[in-house]
């Protein structure tokens, strides 16, 4: 697995449960959570939502042109009290994440259904 992601622009963050320092956020009410990312890149990027630190699905985008572009991905997942969800870049393609003032990358999700009994 390559390295999480942290997006240190906080937007909103009910509960403070998405660390701005590890990049993770934390399972605090059990439920049926949606998560979404939206990153800039300027080359080849494979990024993957983790569950745990374990990959649950990934997205690559391959820029022949060099331009900036967006990699996005999305998944539900059930999620326990203490669970941790990120995103995480591919080890071989996960270098050319764009920082700058021309765009932003995003993070986002919530809960859909709290667990049932």
């Amino acid at each position: 697995m390559g390295r999480t992601v942290v997006f240190d622009n906080i937007i909103t963050n009910q509960e403070s449960s998405y660390s701005s320092q590890t990049g993770e956020f934390t399972c605090r009410v059990p439920g049926l959570y949606y998560f979404a990312f939206q990153v800039v890149s300027s080359g080849d990027l494979c990024l993957s939502i983790t569950k745990n630190r374990e990959r649950v699905v990934s997205f690559c985008d391959y820029n022949s042109r060099n331009i900036l572009q967006v990699n996005s991905g999305s998944s539900v997942l059930s999620l326990a009290v203490g669970d941790r969800v990120s995103v995480s870049t591919d080890p071989a393609k996960g270098k050319m994440i764009y920082s700058g003032s021309e765009a932003d990358s995003v993070f986002s999700g919530f809960m859909l259904f709290p667990q049932a009994g």
